[in-house]
């Protein structure tokens, strides 16, 4: 082989390579806009977490607070059921007192 032979090789080489190149090229512009997307996506997915446990935290305070309330609206409920009944008690007391004032008056009960 000469070396006339070896560069008409080298050129055929050359010539079939070279469309390759533009391929490769497209094939690195496509994966690198794949990588931008994936960091992206990557991104908006750690912000997605961290907007999750901060909402979990959130729901978390939240059920603690109606747990109080609800501690407070039993509370609440004793309380006012205690003073029903010493209501109750004190009108039926005044009703009787009232009813022996008017029978000692002689007035109708």
């Amino acid at each position: 082989m000469t070396d006339e032979d070896i560069k008409k090789i080298k050129l055929v080489f050359q010539e079939e390579i070279k469309p390759l190149h533009g391929e490769v090229a497209k094939l690195k512009q496509k994966l690198d806009e794949s990588n931008i997307e994936r960091l992206k996506a990557n991104n908006n997915l750690r912000d997605l977490s961290k907007d999750l446990a901060r909402l979990d935290s959130n729901i978390e305070s939240l059920g603690e607070k109606i747990d109080a309330l609800t501690v407070d609206v039993v509370d609440l409920q004793q309380t006012t059921g205690a003073i029903w009944d010493k209501i109750s008690l004190e009108s039926d007391k005044a009703k009787r007192e009232i009813d022996e004032i008017k029978e000692h008056l002689g007035l109708p009960i």
